[in-house]
């Protein structure tokens, strides 16, 4: 689809219910806990740092909630496993450029102008050995040639260098964009030019600058109208355009119904993964600027591709893996966090955020319970658990429950989710936690 996506497009292709409240104003109580856990390292889920009280001094409490889930690793990994694997497929004068970029890397940071100038040689001639069909076919040529481009830009960003980071993954994107938008592309070269448009919508939004931001807005929405065309089944997309062009449009290109397996050298968050990724970047980023309309059903969308609802033929529902699930109830936690984004969000604001908390807390409860069910008593430790990021989406569920109750003004309930949220935390060793829903009980 060569159209920009719109917040619209994405409502109508998969949606998730609210939990129903049976009165005007949710009262949602807590549960209790199962035995002592520790954790060392979890994907983290978002709380509401806009309606904390501001700190005197130092860092605020609590700041590890403040980041929004990303599934998925970063594109630099997959640019080194296709670089190595591919380093001696390279002629000659090329290993000799790339070897000497990679010993000028080895030598320390005050040498990557040298490896600078080293992967520049070897980029420009992969890309003139390309053009004389030297590299093999267009597509062997092409991963090379962004291989190259991805280490390149990867020196840049790990010397915090983003700005000439983000023009070497700018000029790797491109050579790949061509054969993209000439047609015929395969399934590989759409896959990697995908990577490298996500990365650099990540760069754009780390520099966090006006524009950046709107050249991340554009890498973000095209890497999941990619993804849409890859993954869904011509009947998906053609509810995708009605919804997006307004009514029914002569069939384009179709994406293939099966799913292939992808190639051999693609890791496997180049896979389905990578919609979900890029949703929720897109989704991170509206929420980032306030445009709470786009990040809606773009975490709506995410959280349905995660844990799709049941079928309405009535067939029997697939249940998603754990770290799924887990991973789902993480969105609706974020979602919460989006909805009452405003400075004084509006009461139903807060209900439809209590509604996405409580549902986060029931979901991250029931995996948590399947996932120790399915393990049959074997100790195992809570960092290397599927369930790993339920016990922080429990935690912070709670501590989101807490304060949208205080907002409520119900004090007592507010306590009650603020002493679950602290001994959650202190059950999986979070200390963050423990000092966020403390400093809480304390303004109570």
């Amino acid at each position: 689809m060569a159209s920009r996506t719109s917040s619209t497009l994405l409502q109508r292709c998969c949606t998730v219910s609210l939990p129903r409240s049976t009165t005007a104003t949710l009262r949602l109580r807590p549960t209790s806990f199962s035995s002592p856990l520790r954790l060392s390292s979890v994907r983290h889920a978002s709380y509401y740092p806009h309606l904390e009280p501001k700190p005197k001094k130092g860092v605020k409490l609590g700041h590890v909630f403040s980041v929004l889930a990303l599934m998925g690793i970063g594109v630099t990994g997959f640019g080194l496993y296709d670089f190595y694997q591919s380093f001696t497929a390279f002629p000659s004068p090329i290993r000799a450029h790339l070897r000497t970029a990679l010993r000028a890397i080895n030598d320390g940071p005050a040498a990557y102008p040298r490896a600078e100038a080293s992967f520049r040689a070897a980029y420009d001639l992969a890309l003139e050995l390309s053009a004389k069909g030297e590299l093999g076919t267009r597509e062997e040529a092409l991963m090379k040639a962004s291989g190259v481009a991805i280490r390149w830009g990867g020196m840049w960003e790990e010397a915090g260098e983003l700005g000439k980071a983000a023009e070497v993954y700018q000029k790797g994107l491109e050579e790949v964009l061509k054969a993209v938008h000439a047609g015929g592309a395969s399934k590989k070269e759409v896959m990697r030019s995908v990577a490298i448009s996500m990365k650099l919508g990540d760069i754009c939004v780390r520099m966090g600058g006006k524009e950046d931001l709107k050249i991340a807005e554009e890498r973000y929405t095209w890497c999941v109208q990619e993804m849409m065309r890859l993954k869904m089944t011509p009947e998906q997309l053609e509810m995708v355009k009605v919804e997006m062009e307004g009514g029914p449009k002569e069939e384009g290109a179709a994406a293939e119904g099966k799913k292939d397996e992808l190639e051999t050298d693609l890791p496997s968050w180049a896979g389905d993964v990578q919609l979900v990724a890029g949703m929720e970047r897109l989704g991170e980023l509206y929420a980032k600027l306030g445009n709470v309309e786009y990040a809606k059903p773009l975490l709506q969308q995410t959280i349905a591709l995660l844990l799709p609802p049941p079928p309405k033929d009535g067939s029997k529902r697939v249940i998603p893996p754990i770290p799924t699930r887990c991973h789902a109830a993480t969105l609706m936690n974020n979602l919460s966090s989006v909805l009452v984004s405003a400075p004084s969000p509006s009461d139903k604001a807060i209900e439809d955020a209590l509604r996405w908390s409580a549902q986060a807390l029931t979901v991250s409860s029931k995996t948590r319970k399947d996932a120790e069910a399915a393990r049959k008593g074997k100790v195992v430790p809570l960092a290397e658990r599927e369930e790993a990021e339920c016990e922080l989406v429990a935690v912070v569920s709670t501590y989101n429950l807490g304060k949208l109750s205080e907002l409520q003004e119900d004090k007592a309930a507010a306590k009650a989710w603020f002493e679950q949220s602290r001994a959650q935390s202190v059950r999986i060793g979070s200390r963050e936690g423990v000092e966020q829903s403390r400093s809480a009980l304390a303004r109570l």
